[in-house]
């Protein structure tokens, strides 16, 4: 086998996460995510057609957002240390490539956008600093992806957020 095609292949990540607060003013977020091995198999399977063993686009799946600053690893399955009342299913139309959501910094034509949209009402903690693309919310055993911020912050009944997790795909 060529192992020098790795070098010139792969999937890279970074998420965007845009904090508003009552009054308009933002906060932005970003940080580096990891696809997990389970996440390559699903990417892979998606591209060939196949129905992927582990479906991150349907409920119960979601993302679920932790408190932890371990660094992700590909065998991950989930947040290092999960924050009740987080976790979200992914927004309608998404995933997608070529996202033209203005707030994602991230997006790109060779890029696969994973957006969650939290209301006031949702996902209200404090201390986030880590989240997952999960298989399931409650009892996860998979996750697509998993990243943490440099700095925890909080999200309040008077804030909204919106996370975009982009996965790059690169050749050579």
């Amino acid at each position: 086998m060529n192992n020098s095609i790795n070098a010139t292949v792969g999937i890279i990540g970074n998420v965007v996460g845009v904090l508003t607060h009552e009054n308009g003013e933002q906060e932005v977020f970003t940080t580096k995510n990891i696809v997990t091995s389970s996440g390559d198999l699903h990417y892979a399977q998606c591209s060939m057609g196949q129905t992927p063993t582990v479906n991150y686009k349907v409920a119960p799946a979601g993302i679920r957002l932790g408190s932890g600053s371990t660094t992700p690893a590909k065998s991950d399955t989930t947040v290092t240390t999960y924050l009740t009342g987080t976790t979200h299913a992914i927004d309608a139309t998404y995933p997608r490539t070529a996202d033209p959501d203005a707030g994602n910094t991230g997006s790109g034509t060779t890029t696969c956008t994973w957006r969650y949209s939290y209301t006031t009402a949702e996902g209200n903690a404090i201390g986030i600093r880590e989240g997952a693309i999960v298989n399931n919310t409650t009892t996860p055993t998979a996750c697509l992806s998993h990243f943490v911020f440099p700095a925890a912050f909080t999200k309040t009944v008077s804030d909204t957020f919106v996370l975009y997790v982009n996965n790059m795909f690169l050749g050579a």
